[in-house]
């Protein structure tokens, strides 16, 4: 019953990462979101990908009305992300899947044993994705539907410090600001998990490479002023993680337009 908690919780958080891109030009508010992490053994990453991938049409055929999004890293950790206005709302999917699953019978119970034996960790997280401390272009390099590949960096903080760290984030975006860079980022502050206080900067580009080369013309863009801020954002963190991945829209799901 744990396992079966754990990962409605996780199926139940979708992204829409894409339309949030298409969107952010007109700077909402910020928004809550749900984050479910699976860690996948690579031995069993094509076991979890084809329990994930059934659970399309599943969900399909009983009209599920959350949609969401899979990402995989590149050392095999997947993640599903989720906008969700409040608590009460996170209640409201919880009850919705617990209906599901009496509604679909053995086939819902096969795919959550296949599900729950192809992870050997789940995590969960609550996050505000911080318009007012993140950075969007008029007119975006990247468009929604090419955002392939994606960074996540990952900045642990010192809890005496966090004063600092809204500063800083604002000192990045009027610097991105003040040389038009074409490329957005996003600041996500985690509001519940473990190693708290933690700020995730998303980036994304077409592919790897893409993002590599863009990577390298903003660093030049940016100049002398780089290096020092850098230095100001390690100064605030006990760790910092990069990770690397990509959307995979094969097992991601989107309920039909109604």
């Amino acid at each position: 019953m744990k396992n079966r908690g754990l990962i409605l919780a996780g199926l139940c958080f979708g992204s829409v990462f894409c339309l949030g891109i298409l969107c952010s030009a007109q700077a909402p508010a910020n928004q809550l979101y749900g984050v479910a992490e699976f860690i996948v053994e690579p031995a069993k990453a094509a076991d979890f990908e084809a329990a994930m991938k059934e659970w399309v049409p599943f969900y399909a055929k009983n009209n599920y009305p959350w949609p969401y999004t899979v990402f995989r890293t590149e050392d095999f950790r997947y993640y599903l992300l989720g906008p969700v206005k409040d608590m009460a709302e996170f209640g409201d999917m919880m009850k919705s899947d617990m209906q599901l699953a009496q509604k679909g019978g053995a086939e819902f119970e096969s795919l959550m044993k296949r599900t729950a034996s192809s992870f050997v960790f789940m995590n969960y997280h609550m996050a505000i994705l911080r318009y007012d401390l993140s950075y969007t272009p008029e007119k975006p390099r990247v468009t929604a539907e090419d955002a392939h590949f994606i960074c996540w960096d990952y900045y642990y903080g010192i809890p005496e410090k966090q004063g600092e760290v809204e500063q800083v984030a604002k000192e990045w975006q009027a610097l991105y600001k003040s040389k038009n860079i074409p490329d957005a980022f996003w600041n996500y502050m985690l509001v519940m998990g473990s190693d708290l206080p933690v700020v995730v900067s998303a980036r994304w580009g077409k592919s790897q490479a893409d993002f590599n080369a863009e990577d390298e013309v903003i660093f030049k863009t940016l100049g002398d002023a780089y290096m020092p801020l850098v230095m100001k954002t390690m100064a605030l963190c006990r760790k910092y993680e990069r990770r690397t991945g990509y959307r995979l829209d094969e097992l991601s799901y989107a309920p039909a337009a109604k």
